[in-house]
């Protein structure tokens, strides 16, 4: 028969090596919770083939062109379409926008461009429209082009927007929702939903970077 000494020093080494067991399969937890796109809120993979690119062009702040099939290689873009006088939503975007930018490491920082392309292309003049995006994050782009064609592009990637019209005096404005995320080719990968908030950005934004700059 054993002594209580003897079990003692037993049941001291069962607990021993349980507890060893147990830190081992904690510390193999982190590697099986990676983070992917397919769990971030508000972020979608277009599933199959991506989007476009559209074959317009749009002039920007500067008085360059961009292309959509030729956005800047080696980036990813987060496209908007949007207007500077929008009341609520459009500066919302943004301002997450620029929020998630601003906490991201420059390592990321520096393979994302933010495209924002007006759907007031009348009212939207360049200086208009730099001042506003200086407002958010001066590394913000900002383009536009006869709403015709800013129209058909949008389409390309799904996004339905209108031309600007009055009714009863009062002067219409349409925008996306959707934040689109484009690869080098100008093709949409896939998007933000609407007001996705500058978590959802932060989230995905370092993964889009590694899967599409």
């Amino acid at each position: 028969m054993l002594s209580r000494s003897i079990l003692g020093r037993w049941w001291t080494a069962v607990a021993a090596a349980v507890l060893m067991l147990s830190a081992g399969l904690a510390g193999c937890s982190p590697a099986s919770s990676t983070p992917d796109l397919s769990t971030i809120s508000d972020f979608a993979l277009i599933p199959g083939d991506p989007r476009g690119p559209a074959s317009q062009s749009i002039v920007q702040t500067d008085g360059s062109t961009w292309r959509f099939d030729h956005p800047d290689q080696g980036r990813v873009t987060l496209l908007y379409f949007g207007y500077t006088s929008c009341p609520d939503v459009c500066p919302t975007t943004m301002a997450d926008l620029a929020s998630a930018m601003a906490r991201l490491p420059e390592s990321v920082r520096s393979k994302v461009s933010v495209q924002f392309v007006s759907t007031d292309p009348a009212r939207d003049t360049a200086t208009q429209m730099r001042g506003w995006l200086d407002g958010f994050d001066p590394s913000f782009r900002g383009g536009r082009g006869p709403i015709d064609e800013v129209i058909a592009a949008a389409q390309v990637y799904g996004i339905g927007i209108e031309a600007p019209t009055v009714v009863d005096g009062d002067y219409q404005v349409t925008h996306g929702s959707k934040v689109l995320v484009l690869d080098g080719s100008g093709r949409a990968v896939g998007y933000f939903r609407g007001l996705a908030g500058a978590q959802s950005y932060l989230a995905a934004i370092p993964l889009l970077v590694q899967k599409y700059a």
